[in-house]
Parts: C-alpha cells; sequence; structure tokens
C-alpha cells in the first residue's frame, strides 16, 4: 500500500505521514520471519538460518534491489514505486501459501 501511495503523490506532508509505515511493516515482517525461524527450523541449525535470513535480507536483496531500482527509476520514475508495490505483493502472496501449507512443525532438514 505504501509503495502505491507514494507513486501516486509529490505532496511532502504525505510522503512524510507515508514513511513511518516503513517501520510498521519492515518490523512485523522481521518478527513474523523470527517467529517463522524459531518454530521451522530444528534447533541445531537456528543460527545457520538466521545467519542465511540476514544475509539475504540485510546483504544480497537490498544490493540486487538498489541496482534494478536505479535502472526502473531512471526510466519511469515514480512509476517505479509501482514495482516495489508489486514485489510487496508477491511477498505477501508466497507467506500467505506458506502459512497454509505450513504444520506449524519443524521442516525435515
Amino acid at each position: 500500500m505504501r509503495w502505491t501511495l507514494m507513486a501516486a503523490t509529490t505532496n511532502v506532508n504525505v510522503l512524510i505521514l507515508l514513511q513511518p509505515l516503513h517501520a510498521l511493516t519492515f518490523g512485523a515482517t522481521h518478527l513474523a520471519a523470527m517467529h517463522f525461524l524459531a518454530r521451522a527450523i530444528p534447533v541445531g541449525l537456528s543460527a545457520r538460518a538466521q545467519t542465511l535470513y540476514s544475509s539475504i535480507v540485510a546483504g544480497v536483496g537490498p544490493g540486487l534491489a538498489v541496482l534494478g531500482a536505479g535502472a526502473l527509476y531512471e526510466h519511469h520514475h515514480s512509476g517505479a514505486f509501482l514495482a516495489a508495490g508489486a514485489s510487496a505483493l508477491v511477498g505477501l502472496v508466497v507467506a500467505g501459501r506458506v502459512h497454509k501449507s505450513w504444520n506449524e512443525k519443524p521442516l525435515p532438514l
């Protein structure tokens, strides 16, 4: 929602109101990921799983996203935020499917 609204306006006051949503969505997503890892990964592999998660979420993922976002913004300007919104929607669908199919037990790794 935030990305789509950010694509729709250049009003600084609206953007200032939208930006705190990042803290809420990031915090909720991080807590959900930690909750999932704590329950889905066997105890002996939890440190490795958290390291892999952190590497992707705080390293490789943003690095690749910035490369793509720069090119998108150069050609589509604020429309690039719509691509970010689409990416968030894909993540929501994947999370929903995992939630629906997971039986709340550790994964057989």
